[in-house]
């Protein structure tokens, strides 16, 4: 284990995950302009809406960035490298999926408007995108893809790794790997907002399908 103060500083998390943020910013807007000179790109930001193709390329930039940024004072606090990078591997697949429901949404959806009405149909389709991937890929900024230890560790003798078949024969209730649970908290709150905004697309899509 790397063992260094600076390293397991909080102060250097957040830096880096300011970094990562403007990185994923930065990327957004490069993905953008490439969308204008590549044909692939630009057919996929006209399918997915301009706001859309924003939300989906800063998620993927920032998960990326987030990862590589924070991989190495996650090591000096103790997290669980492999842990974080199959939760790395597993939101880029959870990105793909949700991009993938956004190709079939987007045209269904309704347009943002200008008129300053209280409520603009048009941004719900956005503010799905923003709860359920913008906030994976902020978290990922600032580490939380990394399930960081207990302030008071267990014996040396009880961290033993332990493979899948011995964890199920102590506990066949015990889960496979650690919960990470920034990530979970940050699921249940942006799907509970984001369900909500998916349900009323769903219906909006359903009733343009059918009404031709």
């Amino acid at each position: 284990m790397i063992d260094s103060p600076l390293l397991r500083s909080r102060w250097l998390r957040v830096l880096l995950g300011l970094v990562a943020i403007g990185v994923g910013i930065a990327g957004a807007v490069w993905f953008d302009d490439l969308s204008h000179e590549i044909d692939l790109l630009r057919a996929v930001r006209r399918q997915v809406r301009d706001d859309g193709f924003a939300i989906i390329a800063f998620f993927l930039v920032t998960v990326l960035v987030g990862t590589l940024l924070q991989v190495v004072p996650a090591a000096a606090a103790g997290a669980s490298i492999r842990h974080g990078l199959r939760t790395t591997a597993t939101l880029l697949g959870y990105g793909v999926l949700v991009a993938g429901l956004a190709w079939f949404l987007a045209p269904l959806s309704p347009e943002l408007s200008s008129n300053s009405r209280r409520f603009d149909p048009g941004a719900l389709y956005t503010t799905w995108l923003t709860c359920v991937l913008l906030s994976f890929g902020v978290l990922a900024c600032f580490g939380g893809q990394f399930s960081r230890p207990a302030a008071d560790p267990e014996p040396a003798i009880l961290q033993r790794r332990l493979s899948p078949e011995e964890r199920r024969a102590a506990d066949p209730a015990a889960p496979l790997g650690p919960v990470n649970a920034a990530v979970f908290a940050t699921a249940a709150i942006g799907w509970l907002i984001g369900g909500i905004c998916l349900l009323v697309l769903l219906v909006i899509a359903l009733i343009r399908l059918i009404g031709g």
